[in-house]
């Protein structure tokens, strides 16, 4: 992360990359060589969501969308400078005060002011003068247009002149309001000025944006950073997998870090996979015990019930899969069990924790998502199926224990239950498991040839998946592979699912050209060979129709609330407030429920405000100046329990 080039920090929730962020701004301080600048995407995205206007002129000029963009871009701006004045205020104190350097702390001061400034005039800019140059420029030649084509209909020229001088207009206050080369400029004075030798943008939470959003941000801020400075100023950028929006930046010339499991330690060989996974976790707790308690592990883990020390880290590893916020969880989960009890934590606490993580945390996602009142059709379908997807093949895997041990075959033979924690699908199919791994229900695990002969590689190419430890416990499925066995247990054709999921896509999604001429998804990877062009409207010597994926919503989930009453925010900050409370956790405040998921605390206040109001949220305050604490009533509870959003722990 200190290279200097423009960076990908690439994982999944909890992998570790705000932590590796600030571990790099740390040593940038330390060695005082360049400064560093920290900009969370998601805060910038929630302030701008506060504002509504740029200014009059400007607000008339865009449509809603492109206003909101432009509302982004701009805090984006003064969040860079805001958090670029507190490095510098860091540095003023620790070093030019030492220094005594007046006239470079004037040279800073004015600096700062010109910044401040230039965003002020950013958003007063008057740009109709130009604009309206432009304009009657484009109306002059749309007149010369319209001479020549006589008697046609002038209300579609016209509204031909209207759209092409709107888009005109929007792209010109773009240009004129991110005047980024005098703001880069500026930037590497700055960077002068404080003797450095250049500037690190560490960019948190950038896949939080919508990809419209993504889409601008990239288009209007990153690109710009790397083409005009990239020998002064280095973007590190954390994101999401296959959430990275590139623009007319080349791939290859820009780094993509993972940090995500199997990009680090996944291949051909699950053991291999296995025992590196297995060593990361038991460093991991050493260095944690080592560097914040006076703690050993034999402190803390009751080895007599393991086999030997491995076995307990090898378990922790599976419940965790390299996770570093799961393997948190689970070992806070194990803390409320064990620790403050004064019991060692024992092979089955850990087991226990896992499925504690599962029902809690990692179960009820699709509910809450599916009960959000602010979810679009189209969303709404995606994860419905993607729902039904997870239940299916939990279902498979419960069959085939028992099914399994009753076949002839080497694998199997002499079990009365067959472990079925890890199957396999076709590569093709992958793009339909990515959200399941990336909210942990599944995990990907390595890439293997099928044993059926095929000419094409990637159409005989299949990924290894395995379930989540705590969804096994729970779902009574026997996880691994038996002692006696070879890791060609999974390989085995039982554990290919493709099949399945081939059934679900056909009976939930199809083809369909604007003609509407249908086609059977299983034509998919043909059709793409040919651009998504239509056969049929080929065939009738019509012209080229691309075709598109079309849900058929044939899968409903019955248990989701009809009277959808909160978004997906109030449905996170409302859960997390409940678990809170089931632990009996005192002063739930907007600072614990903003670690808790991934919000600002500014975002916690003002949607805990809303649902204050509402009657679902309690707010307190115990002192004037202290923060307001939080609570639910039991009305709220109620709903929570009723609409599965939460687990009843009476129940339980």
């Amino acid at each position: 992360m200190l290279k200097k080039e423009t960076t990908f920090l690439v994982g999944k929730k909890g992998t570790g990359k705000s932590t590796i962020i600030e571990r790099a701004q740390y040593q940038i301080r330390v060695d005082k060589k360049s400064l560093s600048v920290y900009i969370n995407a998601k805060t910038v995205f929630e302030v701008a969501k506060g504002a509504i206007s740029i200014n009059h002129e400007i607000d008339n000029m865009l449509s809603d969308v492109e206003l909101r963009q432009l509302i982004v871009l701009k805090t984006f701006l003064e969040e860079f400078f805001k958090s670029l004045k507190e490095e510098l205020n860091k540095e003023e104190n620790k070093l030019f005060q030492t220094i005594g350097n007046k006239n470079r702390d004037t040279k800073l001061k004015k600096l700062s002011d010109e910044i401040d400034n230039q965003i002020k005039d950013r958003s007063e800019l008057n740009v109709s003068k130009k604009v309206n140059t432009s304009t009657n420029s484009l109306q002059t030649s749309d007149a010369s247009l319209g001479a020549k084509i006589g008697n046609k209909d002038v209300s579609v020229d016209s509204r031909l002149k209207q759209s092409n001088a709107i888009e005109y207009k929007s792209d010109e206050i773009f240009v004129k309001y991110l005047d980024m080369n005098n703001l880069i400029n500026k930037i590497n004075k700055i960077v002068e000025i404080c003797k450095r030798d250049n500037i690190y943008i560490f960019i948190d939470d950038y896949s939080e944006l919508g990809k419209e959003d993504r889409e601008k941000f990239t288009q209007h801020i990153i690109q710009p950073f790397y083409h005009i400075a990239k020998e002064s100023i280095f973007l590190k950028i954390a994101s999401y997998p296959d959430k990275i929006n590139f623009g007319n930046i080349e791939k290859k010339k820009v780094q993509c870090l993972s940090i995500d499991m199997y990009d680090i330690y996944g291949g051909r060989s699950i053991p291999n996979l296995e025992s590196k996974a297995t060593e990361y976790t038991k460093k991991l707790i050493e260095t944690r015990l080592k560097n914040y308690t006076e703690l050993t592990k034999e402190d803390v883990f009751d080895f007599n019930k393991f086999e030997d020390e491995d076995e307990c880290f090898r378990l922790l590893f599976y419940t965790s899969m390299c996770i570093p916020r799961e393997l948190g969880i689970i070992l806070d989960n194990c803390m409320q069990s064990h620790l403050i009890h004064g019991k060692k934590i024992s092979k089955q606490a850990i087991i226990e924790a896992s499925e504690k993580n599962y029902t809690e945390e990692i179960n009820p996602h699709y509910s809450r998502e599916l009960s959000a009142k602010n979810i679009d059709v189209i969303e709404f379908d995606k994860l419905v199926i993607e729902d039904k997807i997870i239940e299916e093949v939990i279902e498979l895997a419960q069959t085939n224990k028992k099914a399994l041990a009753q076949i002839d075959n080497s694998f199997f033979r002499d079990l009365q239950e067959a472990p079925t924690s890890h199957f396999r699908i076709n590569k093709n199919y992958e793009y339909l498991l990515a959200n399941l791994e990336f909210n942990n229900f599944i995990y990907k695990l390595g890439e293997l040839s099928g044993k059926d002969v095929a000419e094409d590689r990637f159409q005989n190419l299949e990924i290894v998946y395995c379930f989540n430890y705590g969804l096994c416990s729970y779902k009574k499925i026997i996880y691994g592979k038996p002692k006696d066995k070879t890791a060609k247990y999974y390989q085995q054709r039982k554990f290919n699912y493709s099949n399945k999921l081939g059934d679900i896509l056909t009976e939930s999604r199809k083809i369909q050209c604007p003609q509407g001429h249908e086609f059977s998804i299983s034509e998919l990877d043909g059709m793409k060979k040919y651009g998504m062009r239509c056969s049929t409207c080929m065939d009738e010597g019509e012209n080229d129709s691309l075709c598109e994926e079309i849900n058929i919503n044939s899968y409903t989930r019955n248990d989701i609330a009809s009277d959808n009453r909160w978004t997906i925010s109030e449905i996170k900050i409302l859960t997390a407030i409940y678990k809170y409370e089931q632990r009996k956790s005192p002063n739930i405040n907007a600072s614990i429920l903003a670690k808790e998921i991934d919000r600002t605390t500014q975002h916690i206040g003002h949607v805990c405000k809303e649902l204050s109001n509402n009657k679902y949220v309690i707010r307190t305050k115990k002192k004037p100046e202290w923060p307001y604490s939080y609570s639910l009533p039991n009305s709220t509870v109620d709903l929570l329990i009723n609409a599965k959003l939460v687990i009843n722990k009476i129940e339980c």
